[in-house]
């Protein structure tokens, strides 16, 4: 017996509908996979150790040159 859809009937229609999304699926994460290693590429490598120890070390430097130490301000 043929059915309204054919001789393979509905479940062929509603397998390749589903195979139809699932690779348009996977081209949209090789584009976002190929996007993310772009982005990973281009950002600038973390701090080191010694960077950072060197920001907190001038930051502390021009807390204390700006507000003085913290003897003279607790005393006033």
């Amino acid at each position: 017996m043929v059915g309204v859809c054919g001789r393979r009937g509905p479940n062929r229609l509603v397998a390749a509908e589903l195979e139809r999304r699932w690779n348009a699926a996977l081209t949209v994460q090789t584009q976002l996979e190929a996007e993310l290693l772009a982005l990973e590429g281009a950002r600038e490598s973390p701090l080191s150790e010694s960077t950072k120890r060197e920001l907190l070390l001038s930051e502390s430097a021009w807390w204390i040159d700006y507000y003085g130490p913290m003897e003279t301000r607790l005393a006033s």
